[in-house]
């Protein structure tokens, strides 16, 4: 199977499951792990090109696929603030729909982000508060050094900063929004009692 140029998707319903206690695979489509009654959450499942590029949109430069709880982001060229807007609109939705939103954003290539994509995203969460993490992959040493400290002013500026991290590689991502998920469903548990 060829991975898709964007790397593998998280999976949906339906996907093969592990245990977080046990770490391991179980065939079981309850909640709690067969072996040691554990909560199960879903694994990450690498998919082909074919099975997604079917879904993903287009605004601008920029190319975005929503699936389940995941914006993922293919960055190209210049950003414009709105496309910015729109991609991170998507994610109000799924945030307003299960109380958090993951961001799986992969940089190649050539790209950047002027002022007014930067004005863009700071009044963005002047606005909204993000619940959630966001993945970017692929980015250089100095532009990961320049996108964090536009997140430190945001932070400044909403009182709030993203959770974002950094990768070189799209499975290190895959699975940190996996555990960025099993953590943010744990928090929403315990609020809600």
């Amino acid at each position: 199977m060829r991975l898709s140029p964007v790397g593998p998707m998280l999976a949906g319903a339906g996907a093969a499951r592990r245990c977080t206690h046990c770490k391991r695979d179980r065939a079981s489509k309850s909640c709690a792990c067969s072996r040691c009654g554990r909560e199960l959450r879903t694994s990450v499942v690498l998919r082909s090109p074919e099975d997604t590029m079917r879904s993903w949109q287009a605004v601008g430069q920029q190319k975005f696929l929503v699936e389940d709880d995941v914006v993922h982001w293919e960055v190209c060229g210049n950003i414009s603030a709105r496309e910015l807007t729109t991609i991170f609109e998507e994610g109000v939705h799924i945030q307003n729909a299960r109380g958090y939103a993951l961001f799986c954003i992969n940089i190649s290539g050539d790209w950047s982000f002027p002022l007014e994509a930067r004005r863009a995203l700071a009044q963005f969460h002047r606005t909204h508060t993000a619940v959630g993490a966001t993945a970017i992959v692929g980015i250089s040493a100095n532009k990961a050094l320049f996108i964090d400290l536009v997140l430190r002013g945001i932070a400044k500026v909403s009182g709030h900063r993203p959770n974002t991290r950094f990768f070189g590689a799209m499975q290190e991502a895959a699975v940190w929004l996996d555990d960025a998920r099993v953590q943010l469903h744990e928090r929403l548990r315990t609020q809600k009692q």
